[in-house]
């Protein structure tokens, strides 16, 4: 559910250069009012991130 009501469907492509950033987050979906133009924008409070670590990067 959006988080407009009667909020169109609306649909979008992007690419990620997530290979060239390594060990780090990478935004790719944000709510439209907290979005960096970055990331593609939907009407819901959510955020998705993804990111490639090395094994050295990780802490457990």
């Amino acid at each position: 559910m959006t988080d407009k009501e009667g909020a169109a469907p609306r649909y979008a492509k992007k690419s990620f250069d997530i290979e060239n950033q390594i060990n780090t987050f990478v935004n790719i979906v944000s709510p439209k009012d907290s979005n960096d133009e970055n990331a593609l924008w939907i009407y819901q409070k959510t955020f998705f991130y993804l990111g490639i670590f090395d094994s050295n990067s990780l802490d457990i």
